[in-house]
Order: structure tokens, then C-alpha cells, then sequence
């Protein structure tokens, strides 16, 4: 009988490329920012519509961080497609399909080509889009609590998004120089 592997390195195992990919969703403040603006753009719709919105805004994001390789394409449309998403919140528009969608995919596409995975493999990038699913889901859920309470908060939170988008927009085109 032998002993099973141990664990010197890595507290996660044989799961390491999953909780990678997850905790890059996390650590890039782009990121963050797609995660908080689908809240705020896409809240208010029917239970269904929402894990709708978060799952395809989690299948996008795992996508995009699996097969978009990092540079300049990355470095534009990270920021852009965020911008958008918070554009959305700022507008407060009410949630219909048809509005909510587009900015769920430009959510999960702005968070993916946000993080950049050190390995790109299907594990990590599943992981990424694993966590954009859940967080998103939380998100929708907080920001419909919210909402009743102080609606014009979640628009200045859309505000700083866009603001907090087109900053590291610029940043990322200064440095392509």
C-alpha cells in the first residue's frame, strides 16, 4: 500500500489550477470592477434572469481567459468592455434581455481579458470562470437589495467604474508607447 501524494507546496493539491485561475479574478482590479458592475447594471430582473446573466457572464470570462493570449488586444479590451458595463449602471436603465445580456458579456469578456493566468490551461480558466459565476450571482443579489434603498448610490458606484476603467485605459496606452 502506498502513502498518498503529499501536499509540501500547495494546500490545494491536485485542485491548484482551479483556485489559480479563481483567485486571479480577485487580485485584478479590472476584474473586480466587471464583478461589481454587473451588479449594478444588471440588477432588478426575475431570479431566472439573473443566474442567466451571471452563468453567461461566467462562460465568457472563462473563455476569454483561456484563449485570448495576453498583449495589447487584452490591454484595450479589458478596460472598454468594463467601461461599458459601468456606463450601464450609470444609466440605471430597467433590466430588460435585451439590455442585460450585451452587458453581461462584456462583463465576463472585460474580467477574462483582465486576469492574466500564469498557466492558460481549460482548469484555470475554468476556475476564473467558476468564481465570476459565483460572485456574480452575489453581486446581482446585493445590488437588487441596494437598489431600494439608495438608487443613486449604485450609479455613482457605476460612475467610478467607468472612471476606474478609462484610468487603467490609459495607464495600459502609456505604456504601450
Amino acid at each position: 500500500m502506498a502513502a498518498a501524494p503529499a501536499l509540501a507546496h500547495s494546500p490545494f493539491g491536485a485542485d491548484a489550477l482551479f483556485w489559480e485561475g479563481a483567485w486571479h479574478l480577485f487580485l485584478a482590479p479590472l476584474a473586480l470592477a466587471a464583478v461589481v458592475g454587473i451588479g449594478l447594471a444588471c440588477a432588478g430582473g426575475p431570479l431566472e434572469q439573473e443566474i442567466e446573466l451571471a452563468s453567461l457572464a461566467g462562460l465568457t470570462c472563462c473563455l476569454v481567459a483561456w484563449q485570448l493570449p495576453a498583449g495589447p488586444v487584452a490591454t484595450w479590451l479589458a478596460p472598454l468592455s468594463i467601461a461599458a458595463v459601468g456606463l450601464g449602471a450609470v444609466l440605471a436603465i430597467p433590466p430588460t434581455p435585451w439590455r442585460t445580456r450585451p452587458l453581461a458579456l462584456l462583463a465576463g469578456l472585460g474580467a477574462g481579458a483582465a486576469i492574466e493566468l500564469d498557466t492558460r490551461t481549460a482548469v484555470a480558466a475554468a476556475g476564473a470562470g467558476a468564481a465570476m459565476l459565483v460572485t456574480s450571482i452575489w453581486m446581482l443579489a446585493l445590488a437588487v437589495r441596494l437598489q431600494r434603498r439608495w438608487p443613486l448610490a449604485l450609479r455613482v458606484a457605476g460612475a467610478w467604474i467607468v472612471a476606474l476603467s478609462l484610468l487603467l485605459l490609459a495607464l495600459a496606452m502609456r505604456g504601450l508607447r
